[in-house]
């Protein structure tokens, strides 16, 4: 074993050349000693990039620009906003987003949350988080809810209070409550401490330069008109991501 690693040291000692790149030369190098050794070289290089997206801490939190660690106390690390959760609500429910970007605590620590109230019939329209995975907590009330993959299988569920949901990063979702007399409440863990949001009608008929009525028709397979009145109907109120279920 001495000898093989004393070896390998020596192999990996190549004469200078400008023309050939670090990198490529020690690629060459290492594979021509030992195939053992490159393999775990190669191992190392995916496991980088594998892991680039969500990179271990080097610190114990991530401050912003300017702000003197110092000085900080445990205000820095409290936030109060759910304690009137009536943030960001829609005609039918309440959302209220704790992110990054209302409390900077959560900067590079990967999570975040939300809570929402969903009044009698509401409905949460197909949306995606584009860079969180969510796990829902149902803390009152009935839930309907489901995801669609990337095969366009649906996986539906109904849930009660105290059932967990998960929903993977990317995944289109909806959800909406089943009860015509109470309201439900729930709570949204993200992966991400922005996880992004897309409401995927919204994204469609609403955005700020429309997408053309012949390619959506021929998306939709339906008239051009239908098209139009689609939006029509977002010029005049715009979409919201919760609305009310209809009878």
């Amino acid at each position: 074993m001495t000898m093989r690693v004393s070896g390998l040291r020596q192999c990996m000692t190549p004469k200078k050349s400008r023309s050939w790149n670090i990198v490529t030369t020690v690629i060459l190098v290492i594979m021509h000693c030992s195939p053992i050794a490159f393999g775990v070289f190669l191992f190392g290089l995916v496991s980088t990039i594998v892991f680039a997206s969500d990179p271990e801490p080097t610190t114990d939190f991530v401050l912003p620009r300017g702000v003197d660690s110092a000085i900080l106390d445990g205000n820095y690390f409290t936030s109060t906003i759910l304690r009137n959760d009536t943030m960001g609500s829609g005609p039918y429910s309440t959302t209220t987003q704790v992110s990054v970007e209302n409390f900077p605590a959560l900067q590079g620590l990967g999570i975040s949350m939300s809570l929402a109230r969903y009044s009698p019939g509401a409905v949460v329209r197909p949306q995606i988080h584009p860079r969180a995975t969510e796990l829902l907590y149902v803390l009152e009330g009935t839930l309907d809810v489901g995801f669609i993959d990337s095969t366009n299988k649906l996986f539906r569920q109904t849930l009660q209070t105290g059932d967990l949901w998960l929903v993977p990063q990317g995944m289109v979702h909806f959800l909406s409550n089943l009860n015509d007399t109470s309201e439900a409440r729930a709570v949204a863990a993200f992966t991400r401490s922005n996880p992004g949001y897309i409401d995927v009608a919204a994204s469609i008929f609403g955005s700020n330069e429309r997408i053309s009525k012949q390619v959506l028709s021929k998306s939709f397979k339906v008239y051009e008109s239908v098209i139009q009145t689609l939006f029509e109907a977002q010029e005049q109120e715009p979409i919201s991501s919760s609305v009310r279920a209809s009878p």
